[in-house]
């Protein structure tokens, strides 16, 4: 996460006209952490907490997290928006010197609430948003089934974006473990598309979960599955 995470809290915090006992009180998050953040005490914080503060500030997260806000969708260069998220996937799961502890329900709300950012294709939101939620999610996996149920999904959405952005070494990093290969992945999937209900929810169900077949491969694959009523 950006280490001007402070500096840009303090800004709209001023601008919204509220004093930091205020924003205290109306995220959640201590008065004690929002000073360091502010004062340049503490460089980072997690990703759940910049949403505590964004909501309480009523901005969108990536307005504290973001390096460049106002960069349209189409600049030159736009794919090198994805080496941070490259560069996490690659990285050890390690302690990353952030003081408070990610927990499984902040990971979740905040995968919650990026979902209409996969869904939209808002694609320079979600390059600021998943490294931060990947390192969480990271951690929290180590911690019981729930976080790694969390982790597992997100890893199966990163998959799935990248995949559509032609990030296809990236795209087979993010695969969850349980895949071992794009074609033992594949039959397994295969298997389960008469369990997905209807033939409008296999088709929905195999668009959100081809992706870890190969991006080179995916829909040619997946349009020779028959679809069958249960």
């Amino acid at each position: 996460m950006s280490a001007n995470v402070g500096k840009r809290l303090h800004e709209v915090r001023k601008r919204r006209g509220m004093t930091q006992r205020q924003l205290a009180s109306a995220s959640g998050v201590s008065l004690s952490l929002i000073r360091k953040l502010e004062q340049g005490e503490r460089a980072d914080t997690r990703l759940e907490t910049a949403r505590q503060l964004a909501q309480a500030l009523r901005v969108p997260t990536t307005t504290l997290i973001a390096e460049h806000q106002d960069e349209p969708e189409t600049a030159p260069g736009a794919d090198d928006r994805w080496e941070p998220v490259r560069r996490t996937l690659m990285a050890p799961v390690r302690v990353d010197g952030v003081a408070e502890e990610p927990t499984v329900h902040g990971v979740r709300e905040a995968l919650e609430s990026a979902l209409p950012l996969f869904s939209d294709d808002r694609f320079a939101e979600l390059s600021v948003i998943l490294p931060p939620l990947l390192r969480d999610a990271d951690l929290i996996a180590e911690n019981g089934p729930e976080g790694r149920a969390v982790r597992v999904r997100l890893s199966q959405l990163t998959g799935w974006l990248l995949t559509q952005t032609r990030q296809f070494d990236a795209a087979d990093v993010a695969r969850p473990g349980r895949w071992k290969s794009p074609r033992t992945g594949f039959r397994q999937r295969r298997r389960s598309v008469h369990s997905a209900g209807s033939c409008c929810g296999a088709v929905g169900w195999l668009r959100r979960v081809s992706w870890p077949c190969g991006g080179q491969m995916r829909w040619n694959r997946v349009s020779h599955v028959r679809l069958r009523r249960n």
